[in-house]
């Protein structure tokens, strides 16, 4: 029975690599990304830029995975709207268009709608 539980489940995503291969972001292309996405009334996230580096920091009640309540954690590129985190499990972060942030895009994607801070 365990055998075919364990088959029954998608398998794992990949943590993307960074750095990006191409050009990274310049610094200022990368204000577009900036603000505070909301996941729920419990998670936001919110995505500042400093020094041509991205950060996110999770300023709700609940931490979001990897992106933490206790301090800001950098973000790094790995094509043009997508970064990852570092942390034990795999952590996409992929800006949309609309303003909208997904988190671990696929099969349990998270997504936030970024608002007026």
């Amino acid at each position: 029975m365990w055998d075919a539980i364990l088959a029954s489940a998608p398998p794992q995503p990949v943590a993307p690599t960074a750095p990006f291969a191409g050009s990274p972001p310049m610094p200022a292309s990368l204000n577009r990304f900036t603000g505070d996405y909301v996941f729920s009334p419990w998670v936001r996230v919110r995505v500042t830029q400093k020094d041509g580096r991205l950060f996110a920091q999770a300023v709700g009640q609940r931490d979001a995975y990897a992106i933490v309540r206790a301090a800001p954690v950098e973000l790094f590129a790995v094509s043009d709207s997508a970064f990852t985190a570092p942390g034990r499990y795999p952590l996409t972060l992929r800006f949309d268009a609309g303003g909208a942030l997904t988190i671990n895009p696929g099969h349990w994607a998270q997504v936030g709608r970024r608002v007026a801070s």
